[in-house]
C-alpha cells in the first residue's frame, strides 16, 4: 500500500507590491519528501482616469479692446499611479476676447486614461 500525501489547496504568500503590468510569480512547496511547484501571473492594470478638477468659472473685465491678456489658471489632477500630463485649450496665460470662452482640459495618466473637465 502507498500513501500519497495531498498538496495544500492555498498557498498563503507573504505580502506583495506588484508593479503595472505582469509579474511571473512562482511557489514551491516541500514536506521533505515532494516539492510541488506552481507558477502563475499577476497582471496589474491602470483603468482608474486621472481626478481633474477644473477651475470655477471666471468673470472679468477685459484690459482693453482686445478682452483680457494674461489669464492665468491651473486644474487641480490628481492620479493613484501618477505620470500625469494636463492640456488645456486656450492655455492658462492666453488672452480671452469679450464674450464667453470655454476651457477644456485634459490629463491623461501613464497607462493613457483620461478625464476631461470644462469652465467657461
Amino acid at each position: 500500500m502507498t500513501a500519497h500525501r495531498k498538496p495544500p489547496d492555498a498557498i498563503t504568500l507573504p505580502l506583495q507590491t506588484f508593479p503595472i503590468g505582469s509579474t511571473n510569480v512562482t511557489c514551491s512547496t516541500t514536506d521533505g519528501a515532494l516539492t510541488l511547484t506552481r507558477t502563475f501571473t499577476v497582471t496589474v492594470r491602470d483603468t482608474t482616469p486621472p481626478a481633474l478638477t477644473v477651475p470655477a468659472d471666471v468673470t472679468r473685465d477685459g484690459d482693453g479692446p482686445w478682452g483680457l491678456r494674461g489669464l492665468v489658471y491651473s486644474p487641480s489632477v490628481t492620479d493613484a499611479v501618477g505620470g500625469v500630463t494636463t492640456t488645456c485649450t486656450p492655455p492658462s496665460g492666453s488672452t480671452f476676447p469679450f464674450g464667453t470662452t470655454l476651457v477644456t482640459c485634459r490629463a491623461v495618466d501613464g497607462a493613457g486614461t483620461s478625464r476631461r473637465g470644462r469652465s467657461a
